[in-house]
């Protein structure tokens, strides 16, 4: 019985750790605009292609937004995301081919 609790507490623990949270963040438009939200941080281990947002945390639903329509979003105090537009040198790395 004993060890039933202990795994039911333990199940518990772990699920109200999992869960993913909106966090105080920002994002500009492309047209410069800034607005203040909160962000569903993914912890992204790549680039992200869109990210969630609520503009208030106690809203139900959230609304989602590209990176091709923000130049930069961000967590407040934890992570910063900026789009820009590069040159990438594709040129070959063997000297006898150029």
């Amino acid at each position: 019985m004993k060890k039933l609790l202990l795994f039911t507490l333990l199940l518990c623990g772990s699920f109200i750790n999992a869960q993913i949270t909106f966090e105080k963040g920002y994002f500009i438009s492309n047209e410069g605009k800034q607005t203040e939200c909160f962000i569903k941080n993914l912890d992204w281990k790549n680039n992200p292609k869109d990210f969630k947002y609520k503009t208030d945390p106690n809203e139900k639903d959230f609304q989602t937004e590209s990176i091709a329509n923000v130049q930069e979003f961000g967590i407040i105090n934890e992570t910063t995301f900026k789009r820009f537009k590069i040159n990438i040198d594709r040129s070959s790395n063997e000297l006898k081919k150029c």
